[in-house]
């Protein structure tokens, strides 16, 4: 098993808005996430940062991100934001307004749960 160290205790806040900066000075059309995983049964992803486009909503998100995992068929996958699962519907954008980080970052968090017990 292989413990990883979450983005915001590998980095400062200086070092993380310095990343931010960088990425929102090429590409601003874009929304900077990054995904932690939570639970020991919880694959990790294959990389935690993302640049999504605005207009993606949180249910294409989450395809993404199930892709990336490689997740089988009776697993299925939560992202939460500030420990709440927003709706599929919601656009990418409008969380990233709401719950952006100080560092410019929206932080989501990826768990998964069994669907046949």
């Amino acid at each position: 098993m292989t413990i990883t160290v979450p983005f915001r205790d590998r980095l400062s806040l200086d070092q993380r808005r310095a990343e931010f900066d960088r990425i929102r000075t090429h590409l601003s059309e874009r929304v900077p996430i990054v995904v932690e995983t939570r639970g020991t049964d919880t694959p990790r992803v294959d990389r935690e940062k993302f640049l999504v486009p605005l207009d993606l909503t949180v249910a294409q998100f989450s395809f993404v991100i199930r892709k990336r995992m490689q997740l089988g068929a009776s697993r299925a996958i939560f992202l939460l934001v500030d420990d709440v699962l927003p709706p599929g519907t919601t656009v990418v954008h409008e969380l990233y307004d709401r719950h952006a980080s100080e560092d410019g970052f929206l932080y989501v968090v990826c768990t998964t749960e069994n669907t046949f017990g």
